[in-house]
């Protein structure tokens, strides 16, 4: 007040304050206070949202393994690849129960699941809405490895448009993984086949042999147990028989909007610039490189780290202020930004 105790420090703060840069670096940093209220109620808004609708793993808790009827050999609702599982059968061979056979995709392939037609097209179909169907096939039979090899391989050849060297590559696969265990796919024996637009990838009892990468070649062997001559009928009518009621399809939607989601939310992460700051405490001068008018790379001497901070021009002037207030990072590296800002214009902090 009036009185105050020591009229030094009053006159220390005018004196501190009152010129025109001093003045600018207040306002930057009020701005700065208003860049953190922004971005807290931003943070709050979505975690509102989010709290809002039901959460993926809310609706995965909700799905139910499935008993294949003939081998009463049970198969996860999901892979741990994001997929879910369609529908489980049985593979014959004359009445010889060889394997049961489950099949994986995305929710897109579920909502098709309504009629034989759509659930092809759609297992078999390679996009940026659903990239995958997979195939888990459990022995019940045992055969020796260039027995089921050979046995996977006849089948997919006709399917299959390109070399047949190709389809000899797919059949290496299965032959190396059953080698690596001894020569036999025993009764309890599984494989995974991973079709995509890349090709199919083998795995033998949880490890993985390679990729067979051919163009067309993911479609085809979904083919083998998906098209009008599947060589599993129980695999096709499990599929559609469990996700053709109203219960069903009301999950799949669900499971199709939260799956679209995530994927947008990536794609929105992936999309983002990443700014690094670091706290330049002996920080003696600052060189600055303005050739790259995207990015200013801001060297501190006697530092070991970088910081990358996006700007039109770097400029140890009140320009250099706007370009803060401009690319001011989130909350986190407030305090930082903050230290950088008063180092350019008091020095002798």
């Amino acid at each position: 007040d009036d009185d105050a105790v020591s009229p030094t420090l009053v006159s220390s703060c005018m004196d501190t304050w009152s010129n025109p840069q001093a003045k600018a670096i207040a306002a930057s940093l009020l701005d700065l206070d208003d860049i953190e209220d922004d971005v807290t109620t931003a943070e709050e808004m979505s975690d509102e949202e989010t709290d809002q609708g039901p959460r993926l793993e809310e609706v995965e808790s909700q799905l139910s393994p499935i008993q294949e009827y003939a081998t009463s050999i049970v198969f996860a609702p999901t892979l741990d690849n994001g997929l879910y599982l369609v529908g489980a059968g049985v593979r014959k061979k004359s009445v010889i129960k060889v394997y049961a056979v489950a099949m994986y995709s995305t929710p897109k392939v579920l909502l098709a699941a309504n009629t034989h037609a759509s659930l092809h097209d759609a297992a078999r179909t390679f996009d940026a809405t659903s990239s995958m169907t997979s195939f888990v096939l459990e022995m019940v039979y045992s055969a020796g490895a260039e027995k089921i090899a050979g046995a996977i391989a006849e089948s997919v050849k006709p399917r299959y448009d390109g070399a047949a060297i190709d389809i000899g590559r797919l059949e290496s696969l299965i032959v190396e993984g059953v080698n690596g265990i001894g020569g036999q796919a025993i009764k309890g024996t599984t494989f995974r086949f991973d079709c995509s637009g890349e090709g199919v990838s083998v795995s033998v009892n949880g490890v993985e042999q390679g990729v067979a990468a051919f163009d067309g070649l993911g479609s085809a062997f979904v083919d083998v147990f998906m098209d009008g001559n599947s060589v599993s009928p129980t695999l096709v009518d499990s599929c559609v028989s469990t996700w053709s009621s109203v219960d069903a399809k009301l999950m799949a939607t669900t499971l199709t909007e939260l799956y679209d989601e995530m994927h947008r939310s990536k794609d929105a992460t992936a999309n983002d610039v990443e700014v690094e700051v670091v706290d330049p405490d002996d920080a003696n001068e600052i060189k600055v490189d303005p050739s790259n008018i995207a990015a200013t790379k801001v060297e501190v001497r006697q530092e070991t780290t970088t910081t990358t901070i996006p700007s039109a021009e770097y400029n140890r002037n009140n320009d250099n202020i706007e370009t803060l207030k401009r690319n001011a990072p989130p909350s986190k590296s407030k305090h930082n930004l903050l230290k950088k800002v008063i180092k350019f214009a008091f020095p002798v902090f």
